[in-house]
């Protein structure tokens, strides 16, 4: 599905396989691996891809702290990766 973000173009869930993908604007595509469907749902659902986390995000997923990307605060670093 596109997406409204100044970094991601589209965004991709494969449930059977908890596989993610994500298109970024500048072409590449990442296929991130054992993304559960509540994650997900979090993730697509948050008013911007590129939103602040709020600080019950934060708490909810045991994150570093709120503030940062969605994207850079709960997927970046913190799943298993490659570029498609």
């Amino acid at each position: 599905m596109n997406v409204n973000s100044r970094a991601i173009a589209a965004i991709s869930y494969d449930r059977s396989d908890s596989v993610l993908l994500i298109r970024f604007n500048r072409g590449a595509i990442y296929q991130y691996d054992n993304i559960s469907s509540d994650f997900f749902d979090e993730f697509r659902h948050a008013s911007s891809l590129g939103a602040e986390c709020t600080a019950r995000q934060a708490l909810e997923f045991n994150s570093r702290e709120p503030g940062g990307t969605f994207f850079n605060q709960f997927i970046k670093d913190r799943y298993t990766y490659q570029l498609l």
